[in-house]
């Protein structure tokens, strides 16, 4: 969580007073008593037995110290502030961040309730910039923002911990590596395992992902417009529902798997199916791009209209897809079922 507990909050920070673009930052980190849902500083303060992720403590210290790696040029270690620290330090200019800023807002309760999430509103383009931010702090020069990727890859979490563990993911697999052999590249990776680099250049290169919830499932906001992440839940079904579905340059798929941990299979190849071919349509008339193709008819244009002038107008490369989702929260979807009433 911590990109977007704490790597967010101070984009929006920076990003509100126009110094997104500023590349000499220190960072102070002050752990507050009030401490936002979920975060680090929350975890901290549950007692390790009674808790169900582990020494969180210790994995809150290694990424507080990647921290820096997310950040422009100087990348100045991360310095707290503990209430008696003294040490002057000479600025420029102050910005101090709030909790409010983060996919939380300032609660951290909201990621299962049937609401919208206000805090989020409106920050689709704000998300993508935060994206292409960090992806530029890390690869620095071998980062293009209209960069994309060559072909179709899907990406599957695989999790060494067993926490939200799913009893099918390895037939899951299997199915996936026979459907596309020769057609679509496969991966299962274990992401701790990989540098952060290697991390990132997997993400944005992923055209269909998939992924249980939780913190290991943020690294969907580095996959590339247009692509899908597919998330299987064996508990807390619809889990952070309320940032994922307003990233807007990403697909949503979200699946119960709370039947005995056990995925079903025929639905979630046909959202992979679907992710695939939707990137297709995306990608329509692009040269440099070979589609999956299934033996089926695609190219759904804006075209087919009476006039005969017309050329294929293909769909338009920016489309912010939020909310768009099977599992819109019932609110939403009551709604729409008004709206289309009415019209």
């Amino acid at each position: 969580h911590v990109l977007t507990d704490v790597l967010l909050p101070i984009y929006t920070a920076l990003q509100g007073f126009g110094l997104e673009n500023y590349r000499d930052i220190k960072l102070f980190r002050y752990s507050i008593m009030d401490a936002i849902g979920w975060s680090c500083d929350f975890h901290r303060r549950i007692p390790e037995e009674e808790g169900d992720y582990g020494n969180v403590g210790k994995h809150c210290d290694r990424f507080y110290k990647m921290i820096p790696e997310f950040m422009p040029s100087e990348r100045r270690p991360l310095q707290v502030l503990n209430g008696t620290t003294v040490q002057p330090t000479c600025f420029q200019n102050l910005v101090v961040g709030m909790p409010m800023y983060s996919d939380d807002c300032d609660e951290g309760f909201e990621r299962e309730t049937d609401i919208w999430s206000l805090c989020n509103h409106a920050r689709q383009g704000q998300f993508w910039q935060f994206r292409n931010y960090l992806l530029q702090n890390v690869l620095g020069s071998s980062y293009d923002e209209g960069e994309v990727p060559v072909h179709h890859k899907i990406t599957i979490t695989q999790r060494s911990d067993g926490l939200r563990a799913l009893a099918n993911l390895d037939q899951l697999i299997g199915k996936l590596r026979e459907k596309y052999v020769h057609k679509v590249e496969v991966v299962v990776v274990q992401w701790e395992k990989l540098s952060l680099k290697d991390q990132l250049d997997l993400a944005r290169s992923t055209t269909v992902h998939l992924t249980p919830p939780g913190g290991v499932s943020f690294i969907a906001l580095f996959l590339p417009r247009w692509s899908t992440s597919i998330r299987l839940y064996s508990d807390e079904y619809m889990m952070e529902w309320n940032i994922m579905n307003y990233l807007g340059y990403i697909a949503l798929e979200y699946v119960d798997c709370q039947d005995d941990s056990l995925i079903p299979l025929n639905e979630v190849l046909g959202f992979v199916e679907e992710g695939l071919k939707r990137y297709d349509e995306y990608r329509a008339g692009d040269a440099s791009w070979t589609p999956y193709n299934d033996g089926s008819s695609t190219s759904h244009t804006l075209a087919e209209l009476p006039s005969s002038d017309l050329e294929p107008i293909s769909i338009p490369k920016i489309v912010y897809q939020s909310w768009i989702s099977r599992k819109m929260a019932p609110k939403m979807k009551a709604n729409l079922k008004k709206w289309r009433s009415m019209n």
